[in-house]
């Protein structure tokens, strides 16, 4: 897939995993389509309760990340167990519903936030496509993060065969899905996915929020929710002013002002992935302590969900490391009566 963000060729290697050969059917289904990728980073995304983090799906990662073990002990995407799981019909996806999140914009916060169990309620409208997946995790979020040149249509709708009861798109670039339609037709059908592909959260990427605000409501009516990503730690996102870098623009005033403004606009649930500060430099530490206060200030502007990806944006390649659970924790714990939290990284096997 081409790229209009500058990025250069990479190869992706996917952490070995029970049902690897339909898996790497699918990769090699998006390498046709085109040579170029974007650089990806480590994307997997795991649900949490109020008790904490429950399970995660899938990672896609560069061949240069070492976070991942490759055993054969992993798990495939979102499978509680792959090999009696009995996949879906094989006949072509049928057209696209609208919007089905359960919940009415009267219960709404003044803020434009969905009622805390908006995701929980989400997941079991849906819990009859998954039969075979054990009473227990029907309302728990087994996710297909948001993955450059990888969560794509096809993918995704591989993954839900094998359990996969949340996916979302791979980080849109906002300005160029709304001005390029070569672009938005890489990413968006013109009457959306087709129901199968249900719930389904658009990620977009950009620093402005009338752009924004005109992207998200272009799919509005055909996903479950949208997200903004304060995630991406290239240098091309440093460039445009998005992603992890959007975080630490103007202190944080400028992805609480997006947050804010969408929020109370949009028909679905507004969330935000977002990393750990880095050190300011006076010490060697994250800032754990700012990041906690720019959680408190995108919940307080009307976030419906967060997903933390426990590593700073210095955290890549060769230096990515191992995932900070514990403070994962203490945003669970924070704001679990409030807002679902997702957790990213450093998982890679049902255990």
């Amino acid at each position: 897939k081409s790229s209009k963000m500058g990025s250069s060729k990479n190869s992706f290697s996917l952490a070995a995993a029970a049902g690897a050969a339909t898996l790497i059917a699918a990769v090699w289904m998006y390498n046709q389509r085109s040579k170029k990728s974007c650089k990806s980073q480590d994307e997997s995304a795991t649900s949490c309760n109020s008790l904490g983090c429950v399970i995660e799906t899938k990672a896609v990662q560069e061949h240069t990340d070492v976070d991942v073990k490759e055993s054969s002990s992993n798990v495939s995407p979102a499978a509680a167990d792959v090999n009696n799981t009995t996949p879906t019909s094989d006949s072509a996806p049928t057209e696209e519903s609208p919007s089905t999140n359960p919940q009415s914009s009267s219960q709404r916060r003044e803020n434009g936030a969905f009622p805390r169990d908006w995701l929980r309620q989400l997941l079991l409208s849906h819990a009859h496509n998954h039969p075979n997946l054990p009473q227990n995790l029907k309302d728990k979020a087994l996710v297909v993060a948001p993955m450059v040149d990888a969560s794509d249509l096809p993918y995704r709708l591989l993954t839900r065969r094998y359990n996969t009861n949340l996916c979302f798109t791979p980080m849109i670039h906002a300005r160029m899905f709304i001005e390029k339609e070569g672009y938005r037709r890489k990413f968006w059908r013109f009457h959306g996915m087709p129901k199968e592909d249900r719930p389904l959260i658009a990620q977009f990427c950009g620093h402005d929020k009338e752009v924004l605000y005109q992207a998200m409501k272009v799919v509005e009516d055909h996903v479950d929710g949208v997200d903004i990503n304060c995630g991406c730690p290239q240098n091309i996102a440093k460039k445009g002013q998005y992603g992890a870098y959007l975080m630490e623009k103007d202190g944080g005033d400028c992805v609480v002002e997006i947050v804010r403004y969408l929020a109370p606009r949009l028909k679905v649930p507004v969330s935000v992935k977002l990393r750990i500060l880095p050190s300011d430099g006076e010490s060697a530490e994250p800032r754990f302590e700012d990041s906690m206060d720019l959680y408190r200030r995108l919940v307080d502007a009307g976030a419906s969900m967060l997903t933390i990806h426990g590593r700073t944006r210095e955290q890549r390649q060769r230096k990515t490391g191992a995932a900070d659970w514990e403070f994962t924790k203490r945003v669970v714990d924070e704001f679990k009566d409030r807002i679902p939290v997702l957790s990213n990284g450093s998982i890679s096997n049902m255990d």
